[in-house]
């Protein structure tokens, strides 16, 4: 008894030390105080020294955390277990031992006539705890590992287990619903016997028959379960047709062993329990209230009984003048509790109060539930009251008044439910250090949350956005074998699409290096029709934000403001702007890409306040243009991009490649992010050291342009993390990313050399490509004229090169006009009829001359390339 005692006591030992050591806990007398909470990260988690097998928060309102130690440490019994394995490795039954004892916290197991056996099923020994039951010869077993939970070696009808001590049939007797929860209350200090199951009729059984006349009180204490009240039920009757003593307790919650096991288990619950117990032996509520008397002192004013909320009665005696119970009444056919409250966030900066949203919850005695939110003015006066519930759950309120302020205040308890806070952005969520979504959360740790019936995520009392996207995905996201996506993905699109995801996963944690550079890049993937940039997109966009989109597309319909509220809904998270021609029809100009960058407000406005307040949309996104030619000519926005040119005709494939194109497209893929989220721990930990890595590496390339460095460096950081961590066998596939990589990095270098085009070089520009041939003529003739010194150009058709093949122009061509007036080459507008030059046959008496370079101009030239260079 020694040894098995021990490795309980050396359980209970870890558990408090790794505690103090990991996190952060201090030992006094009674409790392990100040443990940082797993939930919220608070130093306000606490646990029992006798019994730390389960730690709790002490921000109930805030948090509520109430976990079991393996939620700490998830394999601290097993690394216990292999250990004592070692060192027992001559005990044949260690296996059941250290079950019996470590895992149902039963120290006295043989001492309560438990036997470590195996079941022989099937041919098969298992592992397995054995108790012989009263007739002497069956055994019921319980399997640690088999087909099957039980195994009983013969009928076991009317046979129950008795421990191996003598039992006063002179005191209560409690009866269990299995062997191991009796045992539990036998640890606990009570006399108790169980059935083999709850189907097992006490009718039947023979010891009971021949003792009945000699036992004094039974105590029913089956599980607080369907299976376990019904079997209760069953119990009661038997006792009452043959006129037997009995009491019936409830655990409150969970079952005994596992309370035992918690450490909860003491004369203040087992009171509790016996409440429960009486609760639910009552017949009417005038009995529930005469339970509550008895065992508390008093009566609540109000109380749930069996699905209906009731008040007492009390009267006065008349001799006396003392108030007596008199009986109960029924004022609610249903019950009511706070189911939780709501605080939404909007997106300003600054923003306006918002009501917190109160929601009750409202059963009917058949068990159906109906959430509703409870206004001030439903809550105000009994008949407002009234009609509310009559509104939103067909429930009748039968009391006063008085009965009213009493549901409010002492019943319906608002202070105790979580406050949630419905955010406006999905992604990362800097206050809680979390990424939300509307399918799942993933906190701090990677552990990864399901939302509750209710639709927020517990423990991190975050409700998503109601404004979610329409396409998100719904249901279980099926495993993804991330080598095999991985090289599908290579023999679809190569080196472009292993850069392309290594840009999603370092827009994951661009939080981290935001807070270090300052800065997060775009990515630019463009080509031809055909060339596959949009169906990447749409699977990247699928794992990653675990929405089924291509992406936000551009047109003349949508409003600067709309553009502003998309973005600003997106933290941490990629999102993709469909083709453009023009900052006309893109409504989103080069300046407005400059305070992008640095994750500067999408959109200032003024609040409708005679003060200075404003309100901003903020912007902390990942940008992605998929565009067939890149849409911003200007160096000061080209540095921005990290640019990823698609080749003509890329869906023609090779058979190999075509399988893999179609697997890849056919692959549900929301698991990579999921993936990726639940390592996040091991991204963020080594996130600023993988960057500062890649740049080196960049920098030996030849690379030392600042901006485009450390642009590119973000994007390999991202892929070279995400290899290292699912796929360390793709080092040949990674050298070609990074030779693809650099040779973007040298043009991006050699692109920041040249001035900034203004735009009217990009008129020039444009001007030479149509005169040079580049683009046939928009119009029938020739749209310029010249003589020794000046050129003569009609801006039409210029003007439509400019529009079609995505150069700046501006929010209308008056800015082009106005840019062009001030060039050193400009030099007249004429508009007079009375002009003799001529073009395409029209006279000519609106274009615009200037001087032709080499002729007074040519020092306002751009620089080309190789002059950059040299």
């Amino acid at each position: 008894m020694g040894q098995t005692a021990s490795i309980d006591e050396l359980l209970k030992e870890r558990i408090v030390k790794s505690l103090c050591k990991e996190f952060s806990g201090e030992i006094t007398e009674t409790y392990v105080k100040d443990i940082k909470c797993i939930r919220c990260g608070k130093k306000e988690a606490f646990c029992y020294i006798e019994r730390p097998f389960r730690i709790k928060c002490n921000r109930r309102n805030n948090c509520g955390l109430d976990v079991p130690y393996t939620d700490y440490f998830p394999n601290m019994l097993k690394e216990l277990y292999e250990e004592q394995k070692v060192q027992n490795r001559h005990d044949p039954h260690y296996a059941q031992r250290f079950y019996a004892v470590v895992i149902r916290g039963i120290a006295n197991y043989e001492k309560w006539g438990g036997r470590y056996e195996h079941a022989v099923i099937k041919g098969q020994n298992y592992p397995a705890l054995s108790f012989l039951l009263s007739d002497g010869a069956t055994k019921n077993m319980r399997l640690i590992k088999g087909p099957r939970n039980h195994h009983n070696t013969g009928d076991t009808k009317g046979l129950l287990w008795l421990p191996r001590v003598e039992l006063d049939l002179t005191k209560e007797i409690v009866v269990a619903e299995s062997p191991l929860k009796a045992m539990a209350l036998l640890e606990f200090g009570k006399q108790a016997i169980s059935c083999v199951s709850t189907t097992t009729k006490p009718e039947d059984s023979i010891w009971l028959s021949e003792h009945k006349t000699s036992l004094k009180k039974l105590v029913l204490a089956f599980d607080n379960d369907p299976a376990g009240r019904e079997a209760t039920r069953k119990w009661a009757k038997y006792c009452r047709t043959h006129k037997l003593t009995y009491e019936i307790v409830l655990p409150i919650e969970g079952d005994w062993d596992s309370l035992w096991k918690d450490g909860r288990l003491d004369e203040k619950t087992w009171a509790k329990c016996q409440l429960e117990g009486a609760l639910f032996a009552a017949k009417s509520p005038s009995e529930a209230a005469t339970a509550y008397y008895e065992r508390l002192g008093h009566v609540p004013n109000i109380f749930e009984w069996q699905g209906v909320t009731c008040r007492p009665d009390w009267t006065k005696d008349k001799e006396t003048g003392e108030p007596f119970l008199e009986g109960a009444s029924e004022i609610i056919k249903g019950t009511l509790k706070a189911s939780f409250s709501i605080k939404r966030e909007g997106l300003a900066i600054i923003e306006e109060c918002r009501p917190i949203e109160n929601f009750l919850v409202l059963q009917t005695p058949d068990g159906k539930e109906t959430r509703t939110l409870a206004t001030a003015k439903n809550l105000c006066n009994r008949n407002a009251f009234h009609e509310f519930l009559i509104e939103r759950a067909r429930l009748n309120f039968s009391g006063s008044c008085q009965d009213l302020a009493s549901l409010l205040n002492e019943h319906i308890d608002y202070q105790s439910q979580c406050l949630v806070r419905q955010i406006e952005r999905f992604g990362y969520e800097r206050q809680t250090n979390a990424f939300v979504f509307k399918q799942l959360a993933v906190d701090s740790f990677g552990n990864v949350i399901k939302p509750n019936k209710h639709g927020y995520f517990e423990g991190l009392n975050i409700m998503p956005p109601l404004n979610y996207n329409k396409e998100a995905i719904e249901g279980e996201f099926p495993p993804l074998d991330i080598p095999q996506f991985m090289e599908d993905l290579w023999q679809s699109f190569g080196s472009k699409g292993w850069l392309s995801l290594g840009y999603y996963v370092a827009t994951y944690f661009s939080h981290i290096h935001f807070e270090e550079l300052g800065y997060h890049p775009f990515l630019s993937i463009f080509g031809p029709r055909g060339s596959g940039k949009s169906s990447l997109a749409t699977k990247l966009n699928e794992a990653f934000t675990f929405i089924r989109e291509e992406g936000i597309a551009f047109s003349r319909a949508n409003t600067i403001k709309g553009y502003a509220r998309v973005l600003a809904e997106r933290n941490g998270l990629p999102i993709c702007m469909l083709e453009g021609n023009d900052e006309r029809r893109m409504n989103l100009t080069s300046e407005d890409l400059l305070a992008l960058y640095n994750r500067n407000a999408s959109q200032t406005t003024a609040q409708r306040t005679m003060d200075n307040t404003t309100r901003k949309l903020p912007f902390d996104a990942g940008l992605v243009m998929v565009q067939m030619q890149e849409p911003f000519s200007s160096a000061g926005a080209k540095q921005r991009f990290i640019s990823i040119k698609f080749p003509e005709k890329n869906n023609v494939f090779n058979e190999e490649e075509s399988q893999a194109y179609k697997r890849f497209m056919a692959n549900h893929c929301c698991d990579l992010g999921v993936q990726i989220l639940k390592s996040r721990k091991y991204f963020e930990g080594n996130w600023l050291k993988e960057i500062d890595s890649q740049v080196q590496t960049l920098r030996e390339s030849g690379i030392n342009q600042a901006r485009v460095l450390g642009n590119h460096a973000i994007l390999l950081a991202g892929l070279t993390s995400f290899l290292t961590r699912f796929c360390p066998d793709g080092d040949d596939h990674y050298k070609d990313c990074l030779e693809f990589m650099v040779q973007c990095a040298r043009a991006k270098a050699i692109e920041s050399l040249t001035d900034d085009n203004t735009l009217a070089e990009s008129f020039f520009d444009a001007f030479e490509a149509l005169s040079d041939g580049e683009y046939s003529p928009l119009k029938k003739g020739r749209h310029f004229i010249e003589d020794k010194d000046t050129i003569y150009i009609r801006l039409t058709e210029v003007l439509a090169v400019m529009s079609s093949n995505y150069y700046i122009v501006g929010k209308d061509q008056t800015r082009l006009e106005d840019a062009l007036r001030v060039h050193p080459r400009f030099l007249y507008r004429k508009k007079k009829r009375s002009h003799t030059l001529w073009i395409s046959g029209e006279r000519c008496f609106n274009c615009w001359w200037f001087r032709k370079e080499g002729n007074g101009g040519a020092e306002v030239r751009s620089i080309s390339v190789v002059e950059a260079i040299s």
